[in-house]
């Protein structure tokens, strides 16, 4: 009897199989986030959406964050996929903040915006930002999506009986 062994063809069948599935799990959740967030504007006041409550996503104002939402596949020993965004304030919004933090304008002289209860413009030197409680994004389509990616991960592969 013969024993031929397949070891380097498996390993790279399911190598490959785990890497399609991990960008197929980035795929749908970019997908799902994008989706979420462009379904939460709120009635504009102003000009501008009224924010979203604490624990729920964030209101669209501007499209960035949504617009920002990427995934991507890191091939390595460890394949892993990371889904999200690198918008410099969506950590604020996913996790909240502890503190105050003051903003101030980086190319004007002053920072302006349209005040939403009053209509008008307004003009500053800097602005303190009270804490802001969390607004998540990512962590509800996690949570929501972990029987989907248990799905994606645990089906059968291709020619498996």
């Amino acid at each position: 009897m013969k024993i031929v062994w397949h070891g380097e063809e498996v390993k790279n069948k399911v190598h490959g199989t785990l890497l399609e599935r991990m960008t197929l799990i980035g795929v749908l959740g970019q997908r799902d986030i994008k989706k979420m967030l462009g379904k939460t504007a709120g009635s504009k006041k102003a000009g501008y959406p009224t924010p979203s409550a604490p624990g729920e996503p964030p209101h669209w104002r501007t499209g960035e964050l949504k617009r920002k939402i990427s995934y991507e596949v890191e091939d390595g020993r460890v394949i892993k996929t990371r889904v999200g965004t690198n918008t410099p304030y969506a950590k604020w919004l996913e996790l909240g903040t502890q503190t105050p933090h003051v903003i101030r304008p980086k190319k004007a002289k002053v920072l302006s915006w349209i005040d939403s209860k009053t209509g008008k413009r307004v003009f500053a030197k800097k602005v303190t930002i009270p804490p802001l409680a969390a607004r998540p994004f990512l962590r509800p389509w996690l949570d929501g999506s972990r029987q989907d990616i248990r799905r994606i991960l645990g089906r059968k592969m291709r020619g498996e009986k």
